[in-house]
């Protein structure tokens, strides 16, 4: 699915990050009423699979992009969390 490069959520203050939830709610979609909506709408057994296999997922740190600990902490777990209500 294209994400509109928002998956990432680089529009997300770290105050945003406490209170994840409210945030997605008032950046949601158009497709459904939310992204986790979304996901399950247009989820193929082949997109399963890779959800599956992102579970655990740690983004590599990298001097280059040399993004705060904090930030990649909370994008792991809002991935974990998602992924998790995505399959159920």
């Amino acid at each position: 699915m294209f994400d509109h490069n928002i998956s990432l959520l680089p529009y997300a203050e770290e105050d945003d990050f406490h209170r994840m939830e409210k945030y997605m709610l008032s950046h949601g979609p158009r497709l459904a009423d939310t992204f986790l909506q979304s996901a399950k709408i247009c989820i193929t057994p082949e997109l399963e699979e890779v959800l599956i296999n992102l579970r655990g997922f740690e983004f590599i740190r990298h001097s280059k992009y040399n993004l705060p600990e904090w930030r990649l902490k909370a994008l792991e777990e809002q991935m974990q969390q998602n992924i998790e209500r995505i399959l159920g």
